[in-house]
């Protein structure tokens, strides 16, 4: 019985989107780049932004330069050595449902945030269920 595999290995032409997580953690606005795979093999995957797939496939740029490394089985983008980490995305959409869950979730925290606060000791005795030990 042959082993299936577990992921989808990315493939020449196919279209990704990456993001730099450093806006991420800092809470600046998200955004994302598209890229396409320009070169696959049994581990990596290359992309390259889409600004300079036409400089690239006319011999002017080298893949080595400019082109991501992505790990074939975790989707995991290797730095290129400034230190700035990155994330893929295989859609927009997947991207565009991540920073719409973020966003519900600041407003929830600071909605349940607003309720607490005004709360006394008794009403959040009361709201938590149980006695509070202090």
């Amino acid at each position: 019985m042959a082993k299936t595999k577990k992921y989808q290995p990315l493939v020449v032409g196919q279209h990704v989107w990456i993001e730099s997580i450093e806006r991420f953690l800092r809470q600046e606005k998200r955004s994302i780049d598209e890229h396409e795979i320009i070169e696959v093999n049994n581990t990596s995957a290359y992309a390259m932004r889409l600004d300079l797939i036409e400089k690239y496939k006319d011999g002017i740029l080298e893949r080595k330069h400019l082109a991501e490394r992505i790990k074939q089985r975790t989707y995991e983008v290797k730095p290129s050595g400034w230190g700035t980490p990155y994330r893929l995305w295989l859609s927009k959409e997947a991207f565009e449902a991540s920073v719409q869950r973020q966003s519900d979730t600041k407003i929830a925290r600071k909605k349940a945030h607003e309720l607490v606060d005004k709360m006394n000791l008794s009403k959040l005795k009361k709201f938590l269920g149980g006695e509070l030990d202090g």
